[in-house]
This record gives C-alpha cells, sequence and structure tokens, in this order.
C-alpha cells in the first residue's frame, strides 16, 4: 500500500494548496537588502551614463590612440605641438589610447560614455560588494560604500584613469578571494602587466598589494595562520612589480609616476593635482568621507587590521596631496569603514527584511530613471537640462574649431592650454602650443606661455620669438592677452563666439 507520504496525487494537491497559501516572489516583493544591492549600483550606473564628455584631456588621447594604429606601433614622440614637434614623449596611457580611440571609432561619443560607465559600473559594484563582505551586510556596505565614493565623484571623466578604477577593485576582489583559493593570486602580475600600459596607478594597485604582503608576513609572525599565503602575497607582490616593467620604456615608468605625482608644474598649474580644500565641491566631500571614517573609527567597537589602516594612510596620504586622488581613498575607506561598521551590522540588517511588493515599484522606478540616463535619450530626457542637452560638455569649443578646420594662417599658433587636447584631435593641422600633457613641457615654456597670456611687458618680443600668427583663447575667463591684442594694430579678431576669439597677426590671414 503507498502511503499519503509518498501518494503522488496526494502530494501534487498539498502542493497546490500551499501555492495558493504563499504568493508568488513576485507578488511578495523582494526584501531591503535585495533593494539595496541592485539599486545601488543601478543609481551609479544612471549618474555615469548621465554624464557628459569633456575634452580638455581626452582630444590628445583620443588623436594619439589613432595615430597609434595607423603606425602600427606605440606614440613615443610628439606630433601634436610646435614647440615640441619630435621630441621623445613617454607615453605611458598608449594602450588605454587605442581602447579609446577604437571605442570612439566604432560607436562614436555615445560608446564612450558606456565604455567608461562599464568601468566606472564594474569597479563600484565590487567596491560594494567588497563592503558588505566586510561588513557582514548590505546595508552596512551600502553605508560604507556610499561614504567612501564621496570624493570620487568628480573625478569620472572619459579618460585612461577610469581603466585604473576597475582594475584596481580587480586587483582588490582578488585579493580577497584569494583567501580562500590562494591559487587565484597568479592573476595579479598579468593584471599589472596590462596596467602599467594603461595608467600610472598601477603605482596605487602595486602600494595595496605590498601592504596586504607586509600585514600577512607580520600576522605570521606573530604566530597567526597563513604562512603560505604571507610567502606567496611577497612573491606575487615582487612579480607584479617586475611584471609592470612589460611596457614599451621599461624601469621608466616608475620614474614617469614619481614625476607626475610630485611635479611642482603640475601642482600649480592644474586644479585637480592641486590639494583639496572645503573651498570647492570635490575637496569638500574628500574630507566629509575622512571625517566620516574617524567618527566611525572613534565610536566602533571594532579596531582597524594592519592592513586596512596602512591603506587608510596611504589612500589619505594621497588624497590629500590632489584632488584627483579621491578616486584611490575610495578603495581604501570602503572595506576599512565596512568593518568598522560591522559589530552594527546584525541590528541593521535584521530590520525590515521581510519581502514588500513596494520595493518591487521602486526597483522600477531606478530602472526607469537609468534608461532615461541613457546618451541614447539624452536629447529628451527630462533629468537634463535644455543647456545640457548635448552629449558634449557645455564650454567646448566646437565652433571655433570648425572656423579652424576651413582657415590657415601663417606662423604658430598660441592657444589657451585648455583649448589643445580638443584642438588636436578636431583640426589637428593646427599645431598647438601647449596641450594637457604638463610633464611633457619644461618650465621654460610654462614661463612663457604665462607671460604670453598675462600680457607681461616685453609679450610682442615673445611673440615674434615663438613666431606666433595667430592666438585661440578662451574667454572664460579672459586673458589679458586678449585686450592687449585688441588694442594692437597689428592684430584683428578673425572669429568669436561665447566661449573662444581668435586673433591673427595682420599678415599672417590666408582663408582656406
Amino acid at each position: 500500500m503507498i502511503s499519503d507520504r509518498t501518494n503522488p496525487v496526494t502530494t501534487a494537491r498539498d502542493l497546490a494548496v500551499r501555492a495558493r497559501r504563499v504568493p508568488a516572489p513576485a507578488i511578495r516583493g523582494i526584501t531591503m537588502a535585495h533593494l539595496w544591492a541592485i539599486v545601488l549600483p543601478l543609481l551609479f550606473t544612471a549618474f555615469m551614463l548621465r554624464g557628459q564628455i569633456g575634452f580638455v584631456d581626452l582630444g590628445f588621447h583620443l588623436r594619439a590612440g589613432e595615430a597609434t594604429l595607423l603606425a602600427g606601433h606605440w606614440l613615443d614622440h610628439d606630433t601634436f605641438t610646435s614647440t615640441f614637434f619630435g621630441a621623445p614623449w613617454l607615453n605611458q596611457n598608449w594602450l588605454a589610447q587605442v581602447a579609446l580611440f577604437e571605442t570612439w571609432n566604432l560607436a562614436g561619443l555615445h560608446g564612450l560614455v558606456v565604455l567608461n560607465t562599464l568601468l566606472f559600473a564594474a569597479g563600484f559594484a565590487i567596491l560594494f560588494w567588497l563592503c558588505a563582505r566586510r561588513g557582514r551586510g548590505v546595508r552596512v556596505g551600502a553605508i560604507a560604500v556610499l561614504a567612501a565614493v564621496l570624493p570620487a565623484i568628480y573625478n569620472t571623466a572619459v579618460r585612461p584613469q577610469s581603466f585604473s578604477w576597475f582594475l584596481l577593485a580587480l586587483a582588490l576582489i582578488i585579493l580577497e578571494l584569494s583567501k580562500g583559493r590562494r591559487r587565484l593570486l597568479w592573476l595579479l602580475p598579468p593584471v599589472f602587466a596590462v596596467w602599467a600600459n594603461v595608467h600610472g596607478a598601477f603605482a596605487v594597485g602595486l602600494a595595496f598589494l605590498g601592504i596586504e604582503a607586509l600585514a600577512a608576513i607580520v600576522a605570521a609572525r606573530r604566530g597567526g595562520a597563513g604562512k603560505t599565503r604571507a610567502r606567496l602575497l611577497l612573491g606575487v607582490t615582487g612579480l607584479s612589480a617586475v611584471a609592470a616593467l612589460i611596457n614599451p620604456w621599461g624601469w621608466k615608468v616608475y620614474g614617469y609616476v614619481l614625476d607626475i605625482g610630485t611635479d611642482p608644474t603640475i601642482r600649480g598649474a592644474i586644479e585637480e593635482w592641486q590639494p583639496p580644500s572645503i573651498a570647492d565641491s570635490a575637496g569638500l566631500l574628500f574630507f566629509v568621507s575622512v571625517a566620516v571614517v574617524v567618527a566611525v573609527l572613534a565610536m566602533s567597537r571594532a579596531r582597524p587590521s594592519l592592513g586596512d589602516a596602512l591603506r587608510l594612510l596611504v589612500g589619505g596620504g594621497l588624497g590629500l596631496l590632489a584632488i584627483r586622488n579621491g578616486l584611490w581613498w575610495a578603495f581604501a575607506a570602503g572595506p576599512a569603514l565596512a568593518s568598522l561598521l560591522a559589530p552594527w551590522s546584525e541590528r541593521l540588517e535584521r530590520e525590515g527584511d521581510e519581502p514588500r511588493p513596494v520595493n518591487v515599484a521602486i526597483l522600477a522606478v531606478v530602472a526607469v530613471i537609468a534608461v532615461l540616463a541613457s546618451p541614447w535619450l539624452r536629447s529628451v530626457s527630462p533629468l537634463v537640462s535644455e543647456k545640457d542637452r548635448s552629449l558634449i560638455k557645455t564650454g567646448t569649443p566646437v565652433q571655433a574649431a570648425r572656423f579652424l578646420q576651413t582657415h590657415s594662417f601663417e606662423g604658430n599658433m598660441l592657444n589657451t592650454q585648455g583649448l589643445g587636447s580638443f584642438l588636436e584631435l578636431v583640426a589637428p593641422q593646427h599645431r598647438t602650443f601647449i596641450d594637457s600633457r604638463i610633464e611633457m613641457f619644461p618650465p621654460g615654456l610654462w614661463n612663457d606661455y604665462t607671460h604670453l597670456m598675462s600680457a607681461d611687458p616685453g609679450f610682442e618680443e615673445l611673440l615674434e620669438r615663438r613666431n606666433i600668427g595667430y592666438a585661440v583663447l578662451a574667454t572664460r575667463p579672459r586673458p589679458p592677452l586678449a585686450d592687449a591684442l585688441e588694442r594692437s594694430d597689428d592684430w584683428n579678431e578673425a572669429y568669436s563666439d561665447a566661449q573662444v576669439a581668435i586673433y591673427v597677426k595682420t599678415a599672417a590671414q590666408q582663408d582656406g
């Protein structure tokens, strides 16, 4: 005799009854923890998709990527300027430039936005996962990642450092997962071999890797477990440092990174390389983020590990050196903050864990926001103001570049530094005076540029010595040189709009 327990008819009837009693998952909704896990990366993705493209750096990177592909060889000398044409250029970003140009060539500006979004969103998702893992819950992870990423939101432009954001996240998740599977550590040397050809922040990744190795060695010597892992980490750190030498310039990339970070010209001339200040938004958010970490450190029952403490010191030190380093502070602060918040995890994760239909509605709204943020819907999206409908950042001298495309002039061009990169992309027949490759130009050229833009006494002789036949000047802010050329009988204004004024020496104009 078959019992009711195994009778297929009875079993089917019981299942039908249970199905009527228990609502389907879609009807029951999703938990708040699941909502956090999905919505936060989705909102960050929408934020990235909504951004405009600026060309202060991107222009010369795209042009260099094209030159590399055409030549079949990385670009190792200047081809853009009249001042340093043919001079050696340690073009450490060459592989990122190729990737950016190929994306632009195949998918246009929309493709660049999508690529940049994928790199940053993937890095953010990994960091969120690390924070949730360290904090033993999604809510704690959300709090930690939001506080840590605050200073990074002003440094998400399309350029090679986007790759570094993702690669640093990748290195950290490999380190985290390798605690259970040591063989994953062997993935790190290939990562650094690629990274050293993409962006200089590979040095930050090496520093974090070295800290992990040092912390493991100290723990092992204190009698803790993990001597094998400590030795392996030390070896992988050394191999990764050697792997970074697999680049066209070998060991010189290390000197390049050091020079970039300490060059007084760069730190004085470029805003993002200056120390953070509470007077600007990015600097204020950095100090808020640091304050959150310090406050939680003071209140938490947990103490930071040696690795977390050292990463906070390195990340905080980098953040204090330059505004743009807020990107790397995020990866130091997030996991450490999550670990400090872990004692509160049980209470936070216990509250409001029941599935709720309203959470599905919230998720749907956020999904719609992400779709409306798409660059393809930018022209009609209610999320974008009328003045920001264009995918190209407001203030980019598009019309002035078109004018230059159809005109030629005798002599060399003098340009506002911030315009150089875009002009190199759109009007490459006009070689620039200076551009955003600050590290390439010696102090003497910067002194000449400063004297010219300020119209200091003797600037006319300097214009002659540099054989300047025309000047492309930004009007916001308007340099004193523009006023001086307008007053001069030897110069005429050939073009002007809201962003740019072009002045031509009287004998230099040749309409194209």
